[in-house]
């Protein structure tokens, strides 16, 4: 099972939605961008780093 299935599959009896839990996931790895080692660490966690990247750039330019 992926990261992101496990992750829902325990917070959905928590009362947390699908949608909660994505979005929980998305900011957890734009947070991860900026660790060291932060690519192998994205890798582990099944997050999309080019999407992130992006999302951080959007944040960075105050386009956002």
């Amino acid at each position: 099972m992926d990261f992101l299935s496990s992750l829902i599959a325990i917070a959905i009896p928590h009362w947390f939605t699908a949608e909660q839990v994505t979005t929980i996931h998305k900011n957890y790895c734009e947070n991860l961008y900026f660790q060291p080692d932060a690519i192998s660490k994205m890798e582990q966690y099944e997050c999309n780093t080019s999407r992130v990247e992006q999302e951080v750039a959007l944040v960075k330019s105050w386009r956002y």
